[in-house]
C-alpha cells in the first residue's frame, strides 16, 4: 500500500517532464512533490516551449498546484512542495516525519543515493563492455588526466604492453 508519492520536482534527466496530475488520476495516491529551492512552473514552461516544439504540447501546465513551504526543522531553511490529493497540512506533516538527516525527505534522498549509484554501475558496464580504454594518467601523450571512475577504483587501468 502506497500513502504517497513524492518527487524532488517534476522534471528528470533535463526536460522529460512527468504529469503529476496525470498520476494522481490513474492511481488515486496523492501526490506530492518536493523542492528545496522555490519552483518557477512558468520559466519551466518558457524553457520547454523555446527548446522543443512539445512544449508547446504542454499547453496550461500548472505543475502540482499551489506551491506551499514549510520549515522541517525549526531552525532550518524552508523547503517547498506541492500537493494533490490531500490537504497541505497533511503534506507538511509526512514531509517533517519522513525527513531525517536532512531537510531532504528521506525517499527522495535514499532515491538520489540509489540513482547515483546505478548511474556510476552503467557507466562501469559501458566502458566494459566496450572495451573502452582507460587512461591511468601515467602515458605521457594522454594529457595526465585521470578518469574518473579509475580514480575511484571501480574500472581497472588499460594493460601496458
Amino acid at each position: 500500500e502506497v500513502d504517497a508519492n513524492i518527487l524532488g520536482g517534476i522534471t528528470f534527466g533535463g526536460f522529460n517532464v512527468i504529469d503529476p496530475r496525470v498520476i494522481h488520476a490513474e492511481t488515486g495516491v496523492p501526490f506530492i512533490v518536493y523542492s528545496a529551492v522555490k519552483p518557477d512552473n512558468h520559466a519551466v514552461l518558457a524553457a520547454l516551449r523555446s527548446i522543443s516544439p512539445l512544449g508547446e504540447e504542454m499547453g496550461d501546465y500548472r505543475g502540482a498546484g499551489e506551491i506551499h513551504s514549510t520549515r522541517v526543522f525549526r531552525e532550518g531553511q524552508k523547503i517547498y512542495f506541492e500537493v494533490i490529493g490531500f490537504s497541505p497540512g497533511w503534506t507538511e506533516k509526512v514531509l517533517k516525519d519522513s525527513a531525517m538527516i536532512s531537510r531532504i525527505p528521506e525517499p527522495v534522498r535514499v532515491a538520489g543515493l540509489v540513482t547515483r549509484g546505478l548511474t556510476e554501475f552503467i557507466e562501469v558496464d559501458r566502458h566494459h563492455r566496450l572495451g573502452l580504454e582507460v587512461d591511468d594518467g601515467g602515458d605521457p601523450d594522454s594529457g595526465g588526466e585521470v578518469d574518473p571512475l579509475l580514480e575511484r577504483g571501480l574500472i581497472l587501468p588499460r594493460s601496458r604492453g
